[in-house]
């Protein structure tokens, strides 16, 4: 006699508590993004631009955008070759969208430390973790600053 296998209509499919362990994990990751969004770009411009390099990657942007020579970065007349030109490029972009501002060269940077925040607690929770990640995203996004 052959066994039929019926199941209840309250049995779950075995694949829907990953689901659901993927939202949790997709829903805690949205929120840490969210809370150092608002930790990050809060008063992004508050202050000018401040130490030596800050005003040097600005300017070099703003050249880089006025002239239109987006391949090699200039201070002064002078090329600017000590960094890749990525962080200058994505300043330049942030010129055009938003003027020439404090605002506009800290976006990128702010943008990449969401990134790294949300990077880093997805990486944690996706390996099991439970508790350590919220400490390690509240501990980094405040360090940044």
């Amino acid at each position: 006699m052959k066994r039929s296998s019926v199941t209840s209509p309250l049995s779950l499919p075995k694949n829907f508590a990953l689901k659901a362990q993927q939202r949790a994990i997709l829903w805690s990751v949205l929120w840490v993004v969210c809370l150092s969004g608002i930790a990050f770009f809060w008063g992004l411009a508050s202050t000018g631009l401040v130490d030596e390099t800050e005003p040097l990657f600005a300017e070099a942007a703003r050249q880089m955008q006025a002239t239109g020579d987006w391949i090699t970065p200039y201070f002064n007349g002078n090329p600017r070759f000590d960094k890749p030109p990525l962080i200058y490029w994505l300043m330049a972009v942030g010129f055009q969208l938003f003027g020439v501002n404090e605002w506009a060269v800290r976006l990128p940077s702010a943008f990449a430390a969401v990134a790294v925040v949300g990077l880093g607690f997805y990486t944690l929770r996706r390996f099991g973790f439970s508790r350590p990640e919220l400490a390690r995203a509240y501990v980094e996004a405040p360090s940044a600053m």
